[in-house]
């Protein structure tokens, strides 16, 4: 009797330790870890900061599942995403020593969209632009080279402009304050309004993918646009209305 009582204390604590482990891993996926960078930008018309648990609701996650938004998003190609798998993309990219930005508009202190940066120094297609001698570079050296992406979410801010302000501000983050030395972007040829707000913001278009980008329903062609940090210190002076309104609190 005395060795069944002390195994079914033993059980006991087995099944207590287990069910705190598990509470405990479901706690961990509603928290975001530590940004890497928290630093706060007030333009003119938008705040971008380091996103937070706050920001991540059924609108955010809507927007993420709705076609007319994600159809030339990387999700698009995965199932319906959910509350989690956006605290695990954050996270993934805190744990890759990169960002993500919450874009939120001044006048009703809303979240409105997204930006995000990834480390191209692991990616394939910047060890192609250096073999194919698009730029000068090794993919294993100390060069700074990053990529970004921008979501707008909300369909008022869509109307107001508010992608162009954030693209812009973004470039000040990556290029001001993170100090990289190349800037790459990589859009769907289709996808016509992200590559005209990047010629404008200043980027170069480098060379094309045929069926590179693969989403939802197919493969895309794709295009490169880049821009350096000596491209930026000059074309940044045609942003300088916008700059200029420029409120930086960069958190050590």
């Amino acid at each position: 009797i005395a060795s069944c009582l002390v195994g079914s204390e033993m059980c006991i604590r087995d099944r207590t330790s287990t069910i705190l482990h598990l509470l405990i891993k479901a706690k961990d996926m509603t928290r975001l870890l530590p940004p890497n960078y928290n630093v706060t930008l007030e333009g003119y018309s938008i705040i971008m900061r380091p996103i937070e648990i706050n920001d991540i609701g059924e609108e955010y996650v809507s927007w993420l599942n709705n076609p007319e938004i994600n159809e030339f998003l990387e999700v698009s190609s995965q199932r319906e995403q959910t509350f989690k798998d956006i605290i695990q993309y954050v996270n993934k990219r805190r744990s890759d020593g990169t960002e993500v930005f919450g874009i939120i508009t001044k006048y009703n202190n809303k979240l409105v969209g997204t930006t995000g940066l990834f480390n191209c120094d692991k990616k394939i297609e910047y060890q192609n632009m250096i073999s194919l001698r698009l730029i000068e570079g090794d993919s294993k050296s100390t060069m700074l080279t990053l990529g970004y992406g921008l979501m707008i979410g909300d369909k008022n801010a869509q109307q107001m402009g508010v992608g162009g302000e954030a693209y812009i501000y973004m470039l000040s983050i990556i290029f001001d304050i993170i100090k990289a030395d190349l800037i790459f972007n990589m859009a769907v040829l289709n996808h016509k309004e992200v590559i005209i707000m990047a010629e404008r913001a200043g980027f170069n278009k480098l060379y094309y993918l045929k069926d590179h980008i693969e989403l939802s329903d197919d493969k895309y062609d794709g295009i490169v646009l880049t821009m350096t940090k000596d491209e930026w210190a000059t074309k940044k002076k045609r942003f300088r209305k916008l700059l200029d309104r420029l409120k930086i609190n960069n958190e050590k």
